[in-house]
């Protein structure tokens, strides 16, 4: 019985796809599969960096964002640099590490957001840029301004987000986030 038992551990783990060791470090064969993935594989399913980010590997998806970015930068429009960016962002956020994830944020800025935008992009980024840096004042002016713009979708985009920020306003970030999913 412990033969059988111990067979078949051994194959449960030879079944585990193994992209990262103990430290989430990303194996060199699995990070060139991600890194050529399209935008939407990459960023926007859970066969890319969102996986992993499940595991608590948050410094390590910050850099492979990045690097993601820099291979992709001639392939991507702008909106999904901008994107993408900001998710680099949120995952350094996570992991406490507030002046990278500022640089990211700052980065994922649109120029070119149009003033009758349907979804108050930029005052979300200048909201969150606002908590990291403990700027209640700019925090509560740019959550003004995503509560009385446009409704999207049926409702204020991001406003439910900024809100928490400012209930949980001096705590981690991944604190303030995650308390609304």
């Amino acid at each position: 019985m412990n033969t059988q038992l111990s067979l078949f551990i051994a194959s449960i783990f030879l079944l585990i796809p193994f992209a990262f060791s103990a430290d989430c470090s990303v194996s060199l064969v699995e990070e060139k599969k991600f890194l050529s993935m399209s935008y939407d594989a990459f960023d926007q399913t859970e066969n890319g960096w969102r996986q992993y980010a499940k595991l608590g590997c948050y410094h390590e998806m910050g850099v492979l964002i990045d690097k993601y970015v820099v291979l992709n930068k001639t392939r991507l429009a702008n909106w999904q640099t901008i994107g993408v960016t900001w998710h680099a962002g949120q995952m350094y956020s996570f992991n406490n590490e507030y002046g990278i994830a500022k640089i990211r944020f700052e980065q994922s800025i649109n120029p070119n957001e149009p003033e009758n935008t349907p979804i108050l992009w930029n005052d979300y980024v200048y909201a969150t840029i606002a908590f990291l840096n403990n700027d209640m004042l700019k925090l509560k002016l740019h959550r003004d301004r995503i509560a009385n713009g446009p409704v999207f979708n049926g409702k204020k985009s991001n406003l439910d987000v900024v809100d928490n920020l400012i209930r949980y306003f001096r705590q981690p970030y991944s604190t303030a986030y995650r308390s609304n999913h």
